[in-house]
């Protein structure tokens, strides 16, 4: 069988802008799903734009001051990606988690306040429901 992605990503683009000093910086979010490639043309849009909703809405950092905290239920979803702003990090990859830029070095003193617990890591397909 062959599939056809479908992917959302420059239309939500011009929602999400972080100011950086006097100029403002984009993080997109990014969705994608694949089906059929003689499936209903309609029906996976209606997919898609169904998966952007609950993907916008969904929010997982707490910012207190200066600082981001992971949210409640301790989940954060986003994606990986690479880095050529070198400004405040070392490493050429790069979180995107609810459309903010998070450093590898960002992402560590997220992780901080849980030394000592256990966890899991989900790695999944862009096109995957991820939960």
């Amino acid at each position: 069988p062959h599939f056809a992605p479908l992917h959302a990503e420059e239309l939500l683009g011009f929602l999400f802008t972080i100011p950086l000093g006097n100029m403002f910086v984009i993080y997109t979010f990014m969705f994608s799903v694949i089906s059929d490639f003689d499936a209903d043309l309609e029906q996976a849009e209606l997919l898609l734009k169904a998966k952007i909703k609950k993907g916008i809405n969904r929010r997982h950092l707490v910012q207190d001051g200066n600082r981001l905290w992971i949210c409640d239920d301790r989940i954060l979803r986003g994606r990986i990606t690479s880095n050529d702003d070198f400004s405040d990090t070392r490493f050429d990859r790069m979180l995107i988690v609810d459309g903010r830029r998070i450093t590898i070095e960002m992402f560590y003193l997220m992780l901080e306040e849980y030394e000592g617990w256990n966890f899991k890591l989900s790695i999944h397909d862009r096109t995957e429901d991820e939960g």
